[in-house]
C-alpha cells in the first residue's frame, strides 16, 4: 500500500513556489520598467526621423515651384502658339523635368515636355479628379504619360490655360532612403498617402505598383503616453510612431519597429541584470530551505520514526500516551477504509443500472440530434458526441467552457436565444419547452441553423436535477426554403420589371418620335438641331436602361439587327464614365466588320465591363478599348466554332482579381462587393453566348484585369452597311396607314409622323375600331395600304387578336406589329401571327419609314 505524500514536503514546495512567483513578479516588474524606457527612447528617435523625411519630402516637391509661379506669372498672354513657344524656351532653363503639359481651356492637352508624349496630345483630362476640383497638388496617382506613381502639381497659366507638372516619387525614395532608421532590427519607415496607397517604402516594387498598404493593417490601436500605436499588420505586431504631413496634406508617416525585435533588444541589454537578481533569489531560497530542515524537519521525522517502531501487541500505556496525538490520524484511515467496503457493496447493488443507463447512452449517441444534460450548477452532465459534428467543438471543450453553449449562438440571434432560457427558468412543468430555431456558428467559421428543444429535469422528490436539450442540424432545410423564397421575389420582380419596361417604352416612343420630327423640321437651326440630336441620344440611353429591364424580364432573349458597333462602344463607355476620374483609350480596326446583335445587350454588357474597370481604379487612370477583326479555323478556341468574329477588348491597370476568385466570376449571386448582386458579370456571359460568343478573362492581383469578347462577325465593312438617315420615297406618297394603339399621344405622334412621310393617316384606339375602319375604307374603294397595330390594349381587343379578323377579311393586307413589350412572342416570330413586319418601341421616324418602305416593296 504506498504511502500518503508527506506534509513536510509539501510546505517545502510551497515555499519554492512563493519563491519562484516572487522572482518572476520582480522580472516582469524589471521588464516592465525597461520597456518604457525603450519606448520612451524610440519615440524620441522616429520624431527625429519625422522631422528629417518632412524636411525632405518639402524641399523635393517644392524645389522648382517658386521658379515656375514666377515664369508662368510674367508669361505672354497672348496668342497660344507664342505662349507654348515660351513655355518650349523657358521650361528647360529652370527644371529638367519634362513630364509636364499645357492643358486648353477645355483640359486637353496642347503641349508637352518630351516628344515622346506626342500621343497624349488632345487628350481630355477634364475627367481627373485633380483637374476637375482645380487641386493645387494631387493625391498620389499613376503617371498619365508614363507607368509609374507621381504628384501632379496644377498651375494657373495666363488666358485661362492650365499648366500640370507631374513629380515623379522615385527619386524621393532615393532621398528617403538615406534617412536612417531606428536603431532595433527590423525597423523600417514609410509614407503612405490620404488613401492608403504607398508613397515612399524600402521595397520599390510597393511603391510601383502603388500598393495600398492601409488594407492590410489588421488592426492599429493607441496612441500610449510615448505617442507610439501598436500596429498589426501580416500576423505580427509593431511599435508605431505616426503622424500626418503638413505638406503634402493628407500624407502620413509611418516608423515601425518590430514588437518582438524590441523585446530581443531589451533581453540582451537586460539579460545580465536579471542574472544577479536571480543568483540572490536561489541563495535566499536554498538558506530558507536549511533552516526549516533544522527547525521542523527533523524533529518531525524523529516522531515519524518512534511512531514506525511501535510494536502493537506489547502497547504500554506510556506509549498510548506519546501517540495520542496520532490518533485522530489513526481513526481517519480506519473511516476510510470503512468507507470503501460500504461503496463496494453500493456499486454491487447499483450494477443493474449501469447497465440500463449504458444502453440508453448508445441510443442517444447514435441519434441524429446533439444530446445533452445541463446540471443545476450549470455544468454538463451529459453532452453527446454529435456536439463535435454540428458545432466542431469537442465534448471536452463543453465540459471546460459550458458559457460556450451561448458563445456559438449567431450574434444576430443571440437575443432570442437569452429570451428563450429567461422562459425556461420561469417554466415549471416537466413538458419540453416549445422549439425555436436559430443560427450557430461553428468552430470554423461557418454559420448553421439549428432546430432547438429542451425542458427541466426533475427527481421523484421534485427537486430540480437540470435541463436536457437536443439540437438538430436543420441547415439544408432552411436553405432550401429560403432558395426557394428567393426564386419566387425574382419572378415577381421579373413580372414587374417587364410591365414597367413596357409602359416606360411607350412614353419613350413618344419623346423619339417627337424630336425626330422636331429635327427634321430644325435642319436650318444647327443650334436645335444639335440640342435636338443630344436629346435624342439621351432617350436612347433611357432606352437601354429599359432593354434591361426586358432582358431580366424575358430572359435575355436578343432581338438582333446589323449595328454600328463601334459607335455603341463609343457612346456606352462615354454615358458610363461620367464624373469619373478614369478615361478611355480607343483603338478601332478601319475596316471593323459587322455584327448583328441586340444593340441594347451588347451596349448593357460594355457598361458593366467599362463600370468594372472603373471601379478598379479608384486613383484614377486609362481603360483600353480595343475592336478588331478575327478569322478563327476550327479547333483554333474551345469553346467556339470556325467563322469570322469582331474582338472586344477591355483593359484596365486596377486592382485585379484573386486567384481564387477568378473560376467564379461568372456565377450568378457570386460578388466581391458589399453591396453587389453578383448578376452583372452573369447577365454579360449569357448575353454573349446566347449571341453566338464568349467572353474570356485574364487577370492578376494589383496589376489589372483585361476581358475579351468574341462576337460573330458578317464578314463586311459596317460603315458599308449602315443605312444612313431615310429618305421620304416617293413612291409612298399617297398610301395610307391605318394606326391601332391604346395610348393617345402615340396615336396622334404616329398620325403626324405618317403625314409627315408623305401617307394619308387614320387612327384607332381599339382592335374592333380598327376592323370597322379597315372594312369601311374597303367598301369605300379607299383600303388601307397597311395596318400598324399595338398588341396589348387593357379593357378591349388587342394587335393578336384583331390581325385574325383583318387577314380573314383581307388575306393580302399587310399588318404591322407594335410593342413596348418585346420579351412577347409576336414580335421574335411575328410572322407566324400574321403580321408581315415587327417594330419594336421605342422607335425613331427614320426606323418607321424604313419599316413601311420594306413592307410595301416586298411583294410577297
Amino acid at each position: 500500500m504506498s504511502q500518503p505524500p508527506s506534509i513536510i514536503k509539501k510546505i517545502k514546495l510551497i515555499i519554492w513556489l512563493l519563491g519562484i512567483a516572487s522572482l518572476a513578479i520582480l522580472f516582469l516588474v524589471t521588464s516592465y520598467f525597461a520597456i518604457h524606457i525603450l519606448k520612451r527612447q524610440t519615440s524620441l528617435e522616429m520624431e527625429r526621423l519625422f522631422n528629417s523625411c518632412t524636411n525632405l519630402i518639402e524641399n523635393y516637391l517644392y524645389r522648382d515651384d517658386l521658379l515656375i509661379k514666377y515664369l508662368l506669372k510674367v508669361a505672354p498672354a497672348g496668342e497660344l502658339e507664342v505662349l507654348k513657344e515660351y513655355l518650349k524656351k523657358q521650361l528647360p532653363k529652370i527644371t529638367s523635368n519634362k513630364k509636364y503639359a499645357l492643358l486648353s481651356k477645355e483640359n486637353r492637352i496642347i503641349l508637352v515636355g518630351d516628344k515622346r508624349f506626342r500621343d497624349y496630345l488632345d487628350l481630355d483630362l477634364s475627367g481627373f479628379e485633380y483637374i476637375k476640383r482645380h487641386k493645387r497638388i494631387s493625391r498620389v496617382h499613376q503617371s498619365i504619360f508614363v507607368k509609374s506613381p507621381v504628384v501632379t502639381f496644377l498651375y494657373e497659366v495666363p488666358g485661362g490655360y492650365s499648366l500640370i507638372f507631374e513629380r515623379d516619387l522615385e527619386p524621393l525614395r532615393h532621398l528617403l532612403s538615406k534617412v536612417t532608421s531606428p536603431s532595433i532590427k527590423g525597423s523600417m519607415v514609410f509614407i503612405l498617402s490620404n488613401h492608403g496607397t504607398v508613397v515612399y517604402h524600402p521595397q520599390k516594387e510597393l511603391v510601383e505598383r502603388r500598393e495600398n498598404l492601409r488594407s492590410t493593417f489588421e488592426s492599429i490601436n493607441g496612441p500610449d503616453q510615448y505617442g507610439l500605436y501598436m500596429l498589426k499588420m501580416a500576423g505580427d505586431r509593431y511599435w508605431c510612431f505616426r503622424r500626418l504631413l503638413d505638406v503634402p496634406k493628407g500624407w502620413e508617416f509611418y516608423a515601425i519597429t518590430p514588437w518582438k525585435n524590441a523585446l530581443i533588444y531589451i533581453w540582451k541589454n537586460l539579460w545580465p541584470v536579471l542574472g544577479v537578481i536571480f543568483a540572490i533569489f536561489v541563495f535566499t531560497l536554498f538558506l530558507a530551505d536549511k533552516i526549516f530542515d533544522k527547525l521542523i524537519t527533523r524533529p518531525i521525522d524523529r516522531l515519524s520514526e518512534v511512531l514506525s517502531s511501535l510494536d502493537l501487541n506489547g502497547l504500554q500505556k506510556s506509549s498510548l500516551l506519546n501517540i495520542k496525538e496520532l490518533s485522530d490520524s489513526l481513526e481517519m484511515r480506519n473511516i476510510s477504509t470503512s468507507i470503501d467496503r460500504m461503496l463496494n457493496a453500493i456499486y454491487k447493488g447499483q450494477e443493474d443500472l449501469l447497465k440500463k443507463e449504458e444502453i440508453l447512452r448508445t441510443v442517444i449517441e447514435y441519434a441524429t440530434d446533439w444530446a445533452y444534460w445541463i446540471d443545476e450548477n450549470g455544468q454538463f452532465k451529459y453532452n453527446s458526441h454529435r456536439c463535435y459534428e454540428i458545432t466542431g467543438y469537442t465534448q471536452e471543450e463543453f465540459k471546460k467552457k459550458p458559457a460556450l453553449l451561448l458563445d456559438i449562438v449567431h450574434p444576430d440571434d443571440k437575443e432570442l436565444f437569452k429570451k428563450h432560457l429567461d422562459n425556461m427558468k420561469i417554466q415549471r412543468t416537466h413538458e419540453p419547452h416549445e422549439n425555436m430555431e436559430f443560427r450557430i456558428v461553428r468552430k470554423d467559421g461557418e454559420v448553421r441553423w439549428v432546430s432547438h428543444s429542451c425542458s427541466k429535469v426533475y427527481d421523484g422528490d421534485g427537486n430540480f436535477l437540470g435541463v436536457r436539450g437536443s439540437n438538430l442540424d436543420v441547415t439544408d432545410q432552411k436553405l432550401a426554403t429560403l432558395e426557394l423564397s428567393k426564386v419566387e421575389k425574382l419572378k415577381s420582380l421579373g413580372v414587374l420589371a417587364g410591365g414597367i419596361a413596357h409602359d416606360f417604352n411607350n412614353l419613350l416612343t413618344a419623346i423619339l418620335g417627337n424630336i425626330s420630327l422636331s429635327k427634321l423640321k430644325a435642319q436650318d437651326d444647327l443650334d436645335l438641331f444639335k440640342r435636338l440630336d443630344a436629346a435624342e441620344k439621351a432617350a436612347y440611353r433611357a432606352q437601354a436602361l429599359t432593354q434591361q429591364l426586358l432582358t431580366f424580364a424575358k430572359g435575355g432573349a436578343p432581338i438582333k439587327k446589323v449595328i454600328s458597333l463601334k459607335k455603341i462602344i463609343l457612346e456606352t463607355a462615354e454615358f458610363s464614365l461620367k464624373g469619373s476620374n478614369v478615361a478611355c483609350k480607343f483603338d478601332f480596326a478601319k475596316d471593323l466588320w459587322s455584327v448583328k446583335v441586340d444593340p441594347g445587350q451588347i451596349s448593357q454588357v460594355i457598361q458593366n465591363m467599362v463600370i468594372n474597370a472603373d471601379q478598379a481604379m479608384p486613383d484614377g487612370g486609362i481603360i483600353t478599348i480595343k475592336a478588331y477583326n478575327l478569322p478563327l479555323e476550327q479547333g483554333v478556341h474551345q469553346f467556339l466554332p470556325e467563322g469570322n468574329y469582331v474582338v472586344i477588348t477591355i483593359e484596365d491597370k486596377g486592382s485585379g482579381i484573386s486567384p481564387e476568385d477568378l473560376p467564379r466570376i461568372f456565377d450568378p449571386f457570386f460578388t466581391t462587393k458589399k453591396m453587389g448582386s453578383g448578376l452583372g458579370l452573369a447577365v454579360c456571359f449569357s448575353i454573349v453566348r446566347k449571341h453566338g460568343g464568349f467572353i474570356d478573362v485574364e487577370s492578376k492581383k494589383n496589376y489589372g484585369t483585361k476581358f475579351t469578347i468574341y462576337l460573330p462577325a458578317l464578314g463586311e465593312d459596317i460603315e458599308k452597311t449602315e443605312t444612313k438617315e431615310a429618305k421620304i420615297s416617293s413612291s409612298t406618297k399617297g398610301k395610307r396607314v391605318l394606326v391601332m394603339d391604346d395610348e393617345e399621344n402615340i396615336r396622334e405622334l404616329l398620325r403626324e409622323s405618317l403625314i409627315y412621310l408623305g401617307y394619308e393617316a387614320d387612327v384607332a384606339k381599339d382592335g374592333k375600331e380598327a376592323l370597322k375602319k379597315y372594312k369601311d375604307a374597303r367598301e369605300k374603294g379607299k383600303p388601307f395600304d397597311a395596318v400598324i397595330m399595338d398588341i396589348t390594349v387593357p379593357g378591349g381587343m388587342g394587335g393578336k387578336e384583331a390581325v385574325k379578323f383583318i387577314l380573314k377579311e383581307d388575306p393580302n393586307a399587310k399588318v404591322i406589329v407594335s410593342t413596348g413589350y418585346s420579351k412577347d412572342e409576336v414580335i421574335k416570330n411575328f410572322q407566324e401571327f400574321g403580321f408581315c413586319a415587327a417594330l419594336p418601341k421605342p422607335y425613331k421616324l427614320e426606323e418607321l419609314s424604313s419599316i413601311l418602305i420594306s413592307v410595301f416593296s416586298n411583294q410577297n
